[in-house]
């Protein structure tokens, strides 16, 4: 049994706001839980009224200021230039920056290039289910920019790297709050 393992950058995260009757929590007190279980970086994300769903997206002016930035240090390392050619991801940042940063996300929507985009391979969305200390159970769903896909791997343990995984990419690069935004994922 094996699935493709992803790199993206997690625009989005909800939670239905039935799974949180018995708790009666709002949304700070969410973020806390989602900072303790998951690792979840709230000054990251701003909230959407929903009736719904309490629902987390990227900042805006995060994204603006440090996606591009970040992308030119992040890319590099999963493809290293070679003296053939000229690497995509020179093409994929100039791209981006040649458009206004509030059409970016629209960008990745339109599936217009493969390692900028929504496609996904199998499952909608990352999710968990947690519990809540009245043992509620509470699913988080996570909505991400792919950025990079790579072949089948065996997936029956895999949280510990990812975790571990997780916390190198952060500490890899300091100089980027949106870097605590990237997550490391299953799909198909």
């Amino acid at each position: 049994m094996g699935a493709y393992i992803a790199f993206g950058l997690n625009c989005e995260a909800s939670v239905p706001k039935s799974d949180l009757k018995k708790d009666g929590w709002d949304e700070k007190q969410l973020l806390q839980f989602m900072a303790e279980k998951l690792d979840f970086p709230a000054e990251n994300y701003m909230l959407v009224p929903s009736e719904d769903e309490f629902k987390f997206q990227l900042r805006t002016d995060l994204l603006e200021r440090e996606l591009i930035p970040m992308l030119e240090k992040v890319y590099p390392l999963f493809c290293p230039k070679t003296h053939h050619s000229k690497p995509w991801w020179e093409s994929l940042t100039q791209e981006l920056a040649s458009m206004p940063p509030d059409s970016w996300i629209a960008w990745a929507e339109s599936e217009s290039c493969e390692y900028f985009d929504f496609r996904i391979e199998g499952y909608a969305d990352e999710w968990f289910r947690l519990r809540s200390p009245s043992n509620e159970e509470i699913i988080v769903s996570f909505r991400h920019i792919r950025l990079m896909l790579e072949g089948k791997f065996m997936v029956e343990e895999y949280r510990q790297t990812f975790r571990f995984t997780q916390y190198c990419i952060t500490h890899a690069f300091p100089e980027f709050a949106l870097a605590r935004s990237l997550r490391v994922y299953f799909v198909g």
